[in-house]
């Protein structure tokens, strides 16, 4: 995602002091994003910065490493199926620890 957030703002002809300025973000936050050092999708400044690049992400669950993907220019039916698809996994994953918790429950 480092390397998506730099490749937009690259495109975009923004140097790091123009977009620290556009967001009111201090500029060594934006090189440590850029740089892997915050990722944290959570962070505030990351939301904003996905937010004013207009980039949509998800999970590639299929990959063990939990790869991300840009969706930003997936058609709008492609973003609802891979939704579709992660509430699916979610529900997968709820029951399999459910059942893990009832099976560990009985063998007591």
């Amino acid at each position: 995602m480092n390397e998506l957030l730099k490749q937009k703002r690259k495109e975009r002809g923004l140097s790091i002091v123009e977009l620290s300025q556009a967001l009111n973000i201090p500029k060594s936050t934006i090189s440590r994003i850029e740089n892997n050092y915050d990722l944290n999708t959570s962070n505030k400044n990351v939301k904003r910065l996905l937010d004013f690049f207009s980039i949509k992400l998800t999970y590639d669950s299929s990959s063990s490493n939990r790869e991300i993907i840009d969706i930003t220019d997936y058609s709008p039916v492609h973003k609802m199926i891979i939704q579709q698809i992660k509430d699916q996994e979610e529900v997968y994953q709820a029951m399999k620890e459910q059942k893990t918790s009832q099976d560990n429950t009985n063998k007591k």
